[in-house]
């Protein structure tokens, strides 16, 4: 059976059934409410003659309960958020941020205050002001507040990592209450600050499910999607889990073609635990993981009214091809993709598994004042605005999906899924994964002009290039001994591309540029080329180099095939 009709499968009465039963729950992560939509999912998969497990474990989960505002005994409307700490009640002047001049502005002037400042509340600023000796900081929104987590802790904290959560409280008000403060803020006018965040180690779920080839193999594609949301969450992430639920059914449907098999996996934790159910779930499947997953593809607020383009959903190098072929079959768009930023349930970088999408469908262009924030955290210059101005509101509900915006994008990922599932051979791109990297030692060789050497690496990647061009050294390899070279090489490329750090940890929630391993060079060539520091530094990164150029040996190893 053809690709065409695994799609041809998709049921828009089954998808936008499962988005109403799952979003009539407001699914805070450990909740009661969360559970009933846990065990809707569980049933399901049941009804399907499939065998779910449904766990709990531990997490450390932040819930956002109320805040006050208040001037001169007038309150104002506000929400706080996941990961900030309580604050139980401070008088301190307001003092206004230009967000374009955060990094000019001088700790003497600013510390003792609240900051009040334009955008969302993301972990990155929380710092930035923190580190300016702001008390608090007050983020002015649309005409909607916006959900946030604003901790750069990736899933539960280990405990070196207990010092990089924000220490300041953190609100956000709606643009009229901003502009109200704004004109008090000329005067640095005091305003009361109160919030209340339940942040505890708690119980939340974790269900999984096997849909198993009829060969015997242990080679999986890891399909995730979070089921806990900010209020009803329609969108984020209701309509994820429904498709979730329809590839499922329409993949156990045609077993018979599988060539691995699809583990499903839905996550809580992720939007108040900072993806603390897939970071435990490699944690403790780790060598399962690294032993038999081929892939990961994973799933985010889907189906969305307006949301018309397709063509900047993430995804590595090597997975690009599957979308554009997916996207461009389905819908005569040119998918272009962007990289990852350090986001979403991307937990298993570390364990070396290419990945494909985050979200897919996003908003067009647009000039509307609701859609500020999405492009200051989502869009794409003249490309896209993200996901709708009803993401992580109270707005997210049902009359938010489009049926039909919500079958194509079932239809993409079913058409995804089947390539990952039925090729023979793994369609893992590896030659444009080493493309990847290569442009990325090209980058940090460029700017860190002559400071530190990196043309023995470039060397290396161009003769692994090479090597994986030469098709004639492949040809007569069997199918199976093909796949296990390129999931192999996945285990090694992928964290040379996305890990800055350890593989069995997690990096923080910040963007991570190609090979962020050589990040140093940043600091390197801000210092004096000849001072105490830059030869420290110098060595640091030559000891990086060292391991990276390790890293790229036992690649070459691996090429060397009889």
């Amino acid at each position: 059976m053809l690709a065409s009709d695994w799609v041809s499968c998709v049921s828009e009465e089954n998808l936008m059934e499962h988005t109403r039963q799952i979003a009539q729950y407001e699914r805070l992560s450990g909740t009661d409410e969360e559970r009933k939509a846990f065990q809707y999912i569980n049933e399901t998969l049941i009804s399907f003659g499939l065998s779910p497990q449904l766990i709990e474990h531990e997490a450390l989960i932040s819930l956002p309960l109320d805040a006050k505002l208040s001037v001169d005994g007038e309150d104002l409307s506000c929400i706080t958020h996941s990961m900030a700490p309580s604050e139980p009640g401070m008088q301190a002047p307001l003092y206004f941020v230009d967000k374009d001049y955060l990094n000019f502005l001088d700790s003497t002037d600013t510390s003792g205050h609240l900051a009040l400042i334009h955008g969302l509340a993301t972990p990155g600023t929380i710092r930035t002001l923190q580190e300016l000796g702001f008390l608090g900081a007050i983020f002015i929104n649309t005409s909607l507040t916006y959900e946030m987590i604003v901790s750069p802790v990736w899933g539960n904290p280990t405990p070196d990592k207990l010092k990089d959560f924000p220490e300041i409280p953190a609100v956000s008000v709606t643009k009229d209450t901003g502009d109200y403060l704004i004109s008090l803020a000329k005067n640095h006018d005091s305003v009361y600050m109160e919030t209340h965040v339940d942040t505890s180690i708690r119980h939340i779920p974790l269900l999984t499910v096997e849909i198993e080839a009829n060969q015997h193999t242990k080679d999986f594609v890891l399909y995730s999607g979070h089921v806990d949301s900010w209020h009803y969450g329609a969108m984020d992430n209701g309509t994820a889990n429904a498709t979730m639920l329809e590839v499922a059914r329409i993949v156990n449907n045609h077993r018979n073609q599988l060539n691995r098999n699809l583990r499903l996996a839905f996550w809580s934790g992720h939007s108040h635990g900072r993806y603390a159910g897939s970071a435990y779930y490699a944690d403790q499947y780790w060598f399962d993981l690294y032993d038999n997953c081929i892939a990961h593809v994973n799933i985010d607020s889907v189906g969305g009214q307006n949301a018309t383009v397709l063509t900047q959903a993430n995804c590595m190098a090597e997975t690009k091809q599957i979308a554009t072929q997916s996207v461009g079959e389905l819908t005569g768009q040119a998918f272009e993709g962007k990289r990852y930023g350090k986001a979403g349930d991307q937990s298993f970088w570390g364990v070396g598994i290419p990945s494909l999408y985050m979200g897919l469908s996003e908003q067009p262009p647009a000039d509307h004042s609701k859609m500020d924030a999405h492009q200051e955290m989502f869009g794409q210059s003249g490309k896209s605005t993200g996901f709708g101005w009803w993401w992580h509101t109270t707005e997210d509900l049902v009359d938010k999906i489009e049926p039909k915006n919500l079958t194509r994008d079932c239809q993409v990922y079913v058409r995804s899924i089947h390539q990952l599932l039925v090729n023979k051979y793994i369609p893992i791109d590896q030659v444009a994964a080493i493309q990847d990297i290569k442009d990325g030692l090209m980058q940090w060789h460029n700017k860190a002009k002559g400071l530190i050497d990196l043309k023995p690496l470039l060397t290396q990647i161009e003769r692994i290039e090479s090597q994986l061009l030469d098709e004639s050294r492949f040809n007569h390899l069997t199918i199976d001994r093909s796949n296990e070279i390129t999931k192999s090489l996945s285990r090694y490329l992928v964290p040379f591309n996305y890990v800055r750090s350890s593989t069995f940890d997690f990096d923080t929630l910040f963007s991570l540029p190609k090979v962020p391993a050589l990040l140093d060079i940043n600091q390197l060539i801000t210092l004096e080329p000849r001072s105490n520091d830059a030869f420290f530094l110098q060595t640091k990164i030559k000891r990086t180099i060292n391991e990276l150029a390790f890293q790229l040996h036992k690649v070459e190893n691996l090429l060397e095939i009889d």
